[in-house]
C-alpha cells in the first residue's frame, strides 16, 4: 500500500491556530455570559413605560420598539437585557462617576477582553482593532423578538453579533436602502435615507429639510449612488453635518464637517449604483461564530 504525505503550509498551521483560540475564546464567553445579571427592571420598563423605572436610558437606542420583548416576558427572570463596555457611553456619565467604566463592567472585565479578542480574530484589520480598543461596548440580550429597525449612527463603526450554541435567531439585513451612506430618488426628488424612516431632501428655498416617509416605500425608491467621501451625520445650520468614513473619536459634534446639499449629489454621482441589490436581502446565521455588519447602515433584522 503507497504512504501519502500530507504538507501543510505554515499559513495553513496559522490559520487552524487562531480558529482553536477563538473557539476557546467562544466558550469562555458562552460560560462567562452573566445570565443572572440580566436588568429584568428595564425589561419590565420596555413592556411598560408606566412601570415606573426612572433611569433616563431605560429607552436608550429606542430598545422598546427595536426589541420587542413578548408581553408573557415579564415573568421569566431568565429573559432581559444587560448592557457593558470597555467606557460608559457617553463622557456626561464618565465625569458624574467619577470612573470610564462602569462597576459592573469592571465585575465582568475578563469576559469583555475575550469578547474584543475573539471580534479581533474573527476579523483583523486596524479599523477593527480600533473600533473595539477603547470603547467596546456589548449589548446581551436574551428573549427579544427584534422589530424591523435601523440603529442609531454614532461613528463609522461596524456591530457584531454572536449567537450562542442552541439558539434558532438569525440577522436578516436588508441591503437597499444604504442609511447615511447614499443618495437614492423617489418619485423624481433626491434624497439621503437617514434612518429608518426619516430622508433629508430639498424643500421648496433649497434647504436641506427632514421628510417622513413609511418603511413601505423602500421598494419604491430607487439608487442614485454611494457616499465614498464621508457619512451623512444630519442637518445643521441648513447644511450637511458629515463624519469621516474610517473610525474616529469627536467628543463634541462641532469638530464634525459641513457641506452643501450638493456637494452630497455630487459625491453620490461620482459612484453611481446602476440597479439594485440581488439578492436584497444578507442572512447572518449559524451559531458560535463572530458576525459582522453595520447596523446604521442596514435595516434589521
Amino acid at each position: 500500500m503507497a504512504s501519502t504525505l500530507t504538507v501543510v503550509s505554515r499559513k495553513q498551521q496559522s490559520r487552524a491556530k487562531i480558529k482553536l483560540e477563538i473557539e476557546k475564546l467562544n466558550l469562555l464567553i458562552c460560560q462567562d455570559y452573566p445570565r443572572n445579571r440580566l436588568d429584568h427592571e428595564k425589561l419590565l420598563c420596555m413592556l411598560d413605560p408606566s412601570a415606573g423605572y426612572v433611569d433616563p436610558n431605560a429607552d436608550y437606542g429606542a430598545h422598546r420598539n427595536n426589541l420587542q420583548f413578548p408581553v408573557n416576558s415579564a415573568s421569566s427572570m431568565k429573559l432581559g437585557t444587560q448592557s457593558l463596555g470597555l467606557r460608559y457611553e457617553n463622557e456626561h456619565s464618565e465625569v458624574y462617576y467619577g470612573y470610564k467604566m462602569c462597576q459592573f463592567s469592571r465585575q465582568h472585565l475578563q469576559f469583555l477582553l475575550n469578547i474584543q479578542r475573539a471580534i479581533y480574530l474573527s476579523h483583523p484589520s486596524s479599523q477593527i482593532s480600533n473600533a473595539t480598543q477603547d470603547y467596546m461596548r456589548v449589548n446581551l440580550v436574551v428573549g427579544a423578538q427584534t422589530g424591523e429597525h435601523a440603529d442609531t449612527f454614532r461613528g463609522a463603526t461596524p456591530n457584531f453579533i454572536f449567537i450562542e450554541p442552541g439558539n434558532t435567531f438569525h440577522l436578516r439585513i436588508r441591503l437597499f436602502p444604504k442609511f447615511h451612506s447614499s443618495v437614492v430618488s423617489y418619485k423624481g426628488d433626491y434624497y439621503i435615507p437617514h434612518q429608518y424612516s426619516p430622508r433629508i431632501g430639498k424643500n421648496d428655498k433649497g434647504d436641506p429639510h427632514y421628510f417622513e416617509f413609511p418603511p413601505s416605500t423602500f421598494d419604491k425608491l430607487e439608487p442614485v449612488g454611494d457616499l465614498h467621501s464621508f457619512i451623512v451625520v444630519g442637518i445643521k445650520q441648513k447644511k450637511i453635518q458629515t463624519a469621516p468614513r474610517y473610525y474616529s473619536v469627536h467628543h463634541t459634534t462641532a469638530t464634525l464637517n459641513i457641506v452643501s446639499l450638493a456637494d452630497v449629489l455630487e459625491d453620490a454621482k461620482k459612484h453611481l449604483v446602476l440597479r439594485k441589490p440581488r439578492p436584497m436581502f444578507q442572512l447572518k446565521h449559524g451559531t458560535n461564530k463572530w458576525y459582522i455588519f453595520y447596523g446604521w447602515k442596514h435595516v434589521q433584522p
